[in-house]
């Protein structure tokens, strides 16, 4: 039985966020992926899978979005199609290469979370 599941949130500067959790006893699937910049000018941020499994590893994170991608104030980006299949070793996480002007940059993602034991 498959679930669809919405994760929305703020980024905090540049303090890494968690905008999906790793998924327990099932898979998750990342169907699309939502940012907007609410900030008043113009944001660097790092969207990257980090693996769990893999840490204090060069592969610890992979790149999700082009390392330091910039969006300007008031502009969102979406992915849609299949971005990713999660387990529970991996997460997806974000943060800002530095603290805002005015406002947060906001997150929505959407994932379809599968049983894949039978």
């Amino acid at each position: 039985m498959a679930t669809t599941r919405t994760f929305r949130g703020l980024f905090d500067d540049d303090n890494e966020v968690i905008l999906v959790p790793a998924a327990t006893g099932f898979r998750r699937m990342v169907t699309s992926l939502w940012l907007f910049n609410a900030d008043t000018a113009a944001v660097t941020m790092k969207i990257r899978i980090h693996q769990l499994d893999r840490l204090n590893y060069d592969d610890e994170y992979l790149l999700l979005l082009p390392d330091d991608y910039e969006l300007a104030a008031d502009k969102t980006i979406a992915r849609y199609g299949l971005t990713c299949v999660m387990d529970g070793n991996t997460e997806i996480v974000g943060a800002l290469d530095a603290a805002v002007t005015a406002s947060q940059p906001q997150f929505t993602v959407m994932a379809i979370d599968e049983d894949f034991t039978g």
